[in-house]
């Protein structure tokens, strides 16, 4: 019966924020991402693999968004290599050429949907 009840409870709002990979477009969404969890919002923060490592490296922020239930990370490749040192013009290119295809395959695939 538990069961049922449960299965019949609307699911909360799904946000995906997915920034463009660069610093200070990734600590701004940082700050949203903290505030829709509490609001009851499940949250997937999507981010490239190299920029999560980053995040991982210099904050402890997986530590900090525990706290947050309905909030998870997931990352994607950015299609570079991993002693490429991105900076300069390889941005747009790369986005288009790579994170955006990677991005629309797992919406498809229900990457970032609910189980």
């Amino acid at each position: 019966m538990e069961e049922q009840d449960r299965s019949s409870q609307p699911r909360p709002p799904h946000v995906l924020i997915f920034p463009l990979p660069l610093q200070g477009h990734i600590n701004t969404m940082i700050k949203l991402a903290e505030l829709l969890p509490i609001a009851g919002f499940k949250l997937t923060f999507l981010n490239s693999h190299h920029n999560h490592k980053r995040l991982v490296k210099f904050n402890n922020i997986a530590a900090h968004f525990e706290r947050y239930p309905g909030f998870e990370f997931k990352t994607i490749t950015d299609g570079l290599p991993l002693d490429h040192p991105r900076s300069g013009s390889w941005f747009l290119d790369m986005f288009e050429e790579t994170m955006e295809p990677k991005m629309k395959q797992s919406l498809r695939e229900g990457f970032l949907f609910y189980p």
